[in-house]
Formats: structure tokens, C-alpha cells, sequence
């Protein structure tokens, strides 16, 4: 893992991560898997995950050239390096929540909702070294929006292990 100033990142990566937090803060609905940009060019192929369940206030970039593949959690004004591996494994877990969540099937949602290992350790790690005081006004709103939506997929779990609970008391 390497954490670096966000500022190091490639100029085009970020102006990318703004227009996906505008584009986030304009829509009507968020899906529960959150949002996802492509941007492809002739040598490069960019993908940032905006509002992901369990790291709303973070967008992950994974960036491909044909030379080399960069993962990134992104917070502000930090950026950590995570492994495509840990990237994976949480879209894997979302994909799954979302399909049970359409069936109604929720008992194994709780367990689907941790967060890999070294994603809920960079993730906090960065939440702590964040300066608040390099916020731009943009960062701020959006890391608003996130935490209302953090807010909201709670109350939504809330309701998940209480329709779990009624469904046992009725068996």
C-alpha cells in the first residue's frame, strides 16, 4: 500500500474523479451498487466507482494502459494504492447483495456487506490522515452527499435484519 497526495495523480484522472462527483450530485437516484464512469481512450481505459456500499465518502479509480493497471481508493486529498484483487472481491460482494436484494433473499446480506481486509484497512487509514482544511467546495458537498447516503443504506439494513427477524419469529 502507498498513500500519496491526490494531487500526484495524473491530471486527466482527476479532473474524471470531479466530473463523476458533479455527475453523482445531479442524479435523481443512486443505485445500491453505486455508480460507476468509464472513460476510454486510444491507450488508456479509466473506471471510477463512485458511492459504493460501505465507502460512500470514496471513489476508487482503476486505471489500464497497456504497460501498466493502477488501482486507487480516493478521499479528498489522499490516495491510496489497493489491489485489483480487493477491487474485485468488493464489486463481486455488491453484485451479489444487489441480486438478493432483487430476490428478496436477505439472510446472507450481512455477511456479503464486510469489506475485504485491506480495503477496510486503507479505507480507515486514509479516513484518518484526511485534511479537511484542502477541501474544495465540491469535495465537501459530495462528501455530504455520501455520508447522507452511508445514512440511508444503514436505515435500509435496519429494515433488512428486521424483516430476518420476523421471518424467524413466523417459522
Amino acid at each position: 500500500m502507498s498513500i500519496e497526495c491526490a494531487k500526484t495523480l495524473e491530471t486527466d484522472i482527476i479532473e474524471k474523479m470531479n466530473m463523476a462527483k458533479k455527475d453523482c450530485l445531479l442524479m435523481s437516484s443512486i443505485p445500491y451498487s453505486g455508480v460507476k464512469h468509464q472513460m476510454e481512450s486510444t491507450d488508456k481505459t479509466v473506471t471510477i466507482y463512485s458511492l459504493l456500499p460501505g465507502v460512500e465518502e470514496v471513489q476508487i479509480v482503476a486505471s489500464k494502459t497497456p504497460d501498466a493497471n493502477s488501482v486507487y481508493m480516493v478521499r479528498s486529498n489522499i490516495a491510496a494504492s489497493i489491489s485489483e484483487e480487493a477491487l474485485e472481491e468488493l464489486l463481486s460482494n455488491i453484485t451479489l447483495v444487489t441480486t438478493l436484494l432483487e430476490k428478496g433473499e436477505f439472510t446472507p446480506i450481512k455477511e456479503l456487506l464486510t469489506l475485504p481486509k485491506e480495503i477496510e484497512a486503507i479505507y480507515h487509514t486514509i479516513g484518518n490522515i484526511s485534511i479537511d482544511a484542502n477541501k474544495n467546495e465540491l469535495d465537501l458537498l459530495y462528501q455530504k452527499y455520501a455520508l447522507l447516503l452511508k445514512e440511508i443504506r444503514s436505515i435500509q439494513l435496519q429494515n433488512i435484519n428486521s424483516q430476518i427477524y420476523h421471518e424467524k419469529i413466523t417459522r
